[in-house]
């Protein structure tokens, strides 16, 4: 047996070491020969292409993977990557050489080369064209249409067209076309100097040279001749070419292919000449005729003529008018809109102020009244327009005052307290003409006048009194016949009003001294006036028989779950001294001479208090209360058999700590009851609603900050 280690199963023993072992138990003996040969590892990494036949075991392989071969204690691991071959063959064509990027050779001649990396072999089938090149020089005008790649060119340059390995090159130079009209009226023939050719019709005609053609538009036209004899006096204007000829002559005047000529007999003439300025019309005794407009008028005679210069004046227009024919002494200076400027103003009677030129208006230095302004023209066809003006005085305002008003008083009519009458009323608290005195102090009331021309403002003042106030103190009770009132007042005077069963000295002071000799409560009215404005408070003053109608109440018991403070609500006859005293444990007192009062730093326990009441020489009566604090009380046990008692598990003390959690589980630890608020709910029930068996459950009550309680409780119902 052969091993780096063996393990004799007779007695268990693992031996590393060849050798003799011997075993005996009993009569029986157990002989072990162990020869122990040590193990070998060899690891060989092969790549291959396609596949690989592995000399240690004569197998051959065609996958990558990881192989083992075993002989005796040797061990042979083939770590084996096998790789596809792969080939890819290339076609190329190329003019005259052509570099192979797989070997990086420069081939020259067609032929099929082959390159093998790894597993991968590439072949290139390579074809190789020697190169051409031509050379084409065009002139054209404009474009050119280049037949070897079909484009037309529109610019001069070098263009280059390669087909395989043949190159075109193009020298080309484009002129642009020039074009140039020329448009010839001549008379009878025309000689074109572009082409030396002479023409006798009209028409279009075109010379070609190069880039350039040359149009000639021709119209040829036959000359013509007119002859004109005149005799006039004086001078002669000629119409055909508009000179005008003072002497006898002969005149010649060509215009294209036509000549006029003009035999002209000039006589001297004579004449007068009047300047005439006129108003309206004017007869002119030469011809006896009338004239309504200015102008240049000729009597003829032969070469007599008589010529009249006549101006026809007409009125200025006078016209004026202001923008309204009413104005307040406190208006702007109007300016009126004349129809023609030039005139001057004027106005009756004396009193209105107004530029003689402008006829602006000066209401704030004119007179009030009603006045006549003119506007005239003078010379030799005057003019005079007119129209009325009015120049208003301010008015004024008169207001009746007003006194003081009381806060909260009666409306104040405004209407009837203004002159004129008719403005409108304006202010705080202020509604038709109406004033409400609802707020103290000083009101500035606004009036506004107006007819539509002038206008005028005004304020009254009206002064509004607060409302006294009037505190006629507490109610009273005394056991004498006697009692100080204890009003108070802040302004103004007070009177006290009594009862006739009552009497009282200085009854203007707020501490009057009351007095009475019957028992019984009596209401007494304190009434402040202050500036006529008037308010009142009353106070009840009550006076016992002495020795009765003392009566005091600590109120009801107090039975508290784990608090630390309460409030005490006593009462007691109206009027009397309180004193509130802790008798037993402890506790401190807040307001103890009130009938509420504040018990703070409670423990558990009982705690007794009394509350003593007094009145003046009255006998002193009293009371006590108990305050009971419970402490925190969990119990063990509870019988939710809905028979009224003890149906829920009861934290007593509970209440004074809101927001307490409670959770319960089993015995098995199962939750099985849970609140983030617990208000002594828990019957004996699951959070599913079902009813739990009798039995030990255990709980966790949180208070929240303050503490933790755990602990069991059973259910029995």
């Amino acid at each position: 047996m052969r091993a780096t280690r063996y393990n004799w199963a007779v007695n268990n023993t693992t031996y590393t070491q060849s050798g003799t072992y011997t075993s005996v138990t009993g009569c029986n003996t157990e002989t072990l020969v162990l020869t122990i040969t040590p193990s070998t590892n060899i690891t060989t990494t092969i790549s291959a292409c396609d596949t690989y036949n592995w000399a240690v075991n004569n197998t051959t392989y065609a996958q990558s993977g990881t192989y083992t071969s075993v002989t005796g204690c040797s061990t042979e691991t083939l770590v084996l990557t096998i790789t596809p071959s792969a080939n890819n063959t290339t076609t190329i064509s190329a003019c005259d050489t052509y570099t192979w990027s797989e070997n990086g050779t420069t081939y020259t001649q067609s032929g099929t080369y082959t390159s093998v990396t790894g597993c991968n072999t590439e072949t290139l089938v390579l074809t190789i064209t020697p190169s051409t090149n031509n050379t084409t020089t065009i002139s054209a005008c404009d474009t050119y249409n280049w037949a070897v790649n079909n484009t037309t060119y529109t610019q001069s340059g070098t263009y280059t067209s390669v087909t395989g390995c043949n190159t075109e090159t193009l020298v080309l130079t484009i002129t642009p076309s020039t074009n140039n009209t020329t448009t010839i009226s001549a008379c009878d023939t025309y000689n074109w100097a572009v082409n030396n050719t002479t023409y006798a019709q009209s028409g279009t005609y075109t010379s070609v040279t190069g880039c350039n053609t040359e149009t000639l538009v021709l119209t040829i036209t036959p000359s013509t001749n007119n002859t004109t004899t005149i005799s006039a006096c004086g001078d002669y204007t000629w119409t055909a070419n508009g000179v005008n000829y003072q002497q006898s002559g002969i005149y010649i005047h060509t215009v294209g292919c036509h000549t006029d000529t003009l035999v002209l007999n000039i006589t001297p003439s004579t004449g007068t000449t009047i300047t005439e300025v006129a108003c309206g019309s004017y007869t002119w005794t030469v011809n006896n005729q009338t004239y309504a407009q200015s102008g240049t008028y000729i009597s003829a005679s032969d070469c007599h003529t008589d010529t009249l210069v006549l101006t026809i004046g007409s009125p200025a227009d006078a016209a004026f008018y202001y923008a309204q024919p009413v104005y307040c002494s406190s208006a702007m200076p109007p300016s009126p809109w004349v129809a023609e400027q030039g005139g001057s103003f004027t106005s009756t009677p004396d009193g209105l102020m107004i530029d003689p030129i402008t006829g602006i208006l000066l209401p704030d230095a004119s007179a009030p009244g009603i006045y006549t302004v003119r506007h005239g023209f003078l010379g030799n066809c005057p003019s005079m327009d007119s129209t009325t003006v009015e120049i208003r005085a301010i008015p004024t305002i008169s207001i009746i005052p007003v006194g003081p008003q009381c806060e909260g008083g009666a409306p104040v009519e405004l209407s009837a307290l203004a002159t004129p009458t008719g403005g409108t009323w304006i202010g705080d608290d202020v509604l038709n003409a109406s004033f409400t005195p609802t707020s103290p102090g000083a009101h500035a009331l606004g009036y506004s006048w107006s007819d539509g021309t002038c206008s005028a403002q005004s304020v009254l003042v009206v002064e509004v009194l607060p409302t006294p106030n009037a505190n006629a103190g507490p109610d009273l009770s005394t056991c004498g016949n006697e009692v100080g009132m204890q009003a108070m007042i802040t302004n103004g005077i007070g009177l006290w009003t009594l009862p006739a069963e009552l009497t009282g000295s200085d009854l203007q002071a707020s501490d009057a001294l009351i007095g009475s000799n019957s028992i019984g409560t009596f209401s007494l009215v304190w009434t402040v006036n202050s500036g006529g404005c008037l308010a009142q408070d009353t106070a009840q003053v009550t006076f016992l028989d002495p020795g009765t109608g003392l009566w005091v109440n600590a109120g009801t018991d107090q039975i508290l779950e784990m608090s630390t403070n309460t409030v005490l609500n006593g009462s007691a006859t109206v009027g009397a001294d309180l004193l509130w005293t802790v008798l037993t444990g402890p506790g401190t007192l807040f307001d103890a001479d009130e009938p509420t009062a504040y018990l703070n730093d409670l423990s558990p326990g009982d705690h007794l208090l009394i509350l003593n009441a007094s009145l003046n020489t009255c006998s002193s009566v009293s009371d006590t209360v108990l305050i009971t604090v419970l402490d925190l009380f969990i119990p063990e046990g509870y019988s939710p058999n809905g028979d009224g008692v003890n149906d829920t598990f009861r934290i007593t003390g509970l209440g004074n700590h809101p927001g307490s959690k409670v959770k319960v589980f089993n015995r098995w630890g199962q939750q099985v009851f849970t609140s983030d608020d617990y208000a002594n709910e828990w019957s004996g029930r699951s959070d599913n609603g079902k009813e739990l068996p009798d039995g030990t459950y255990f709980y966790v009550l949180n208070l929240g900050n303050e503490r933790t309680y755990n602990g069991h409780v059973i259910i029995k119902r």
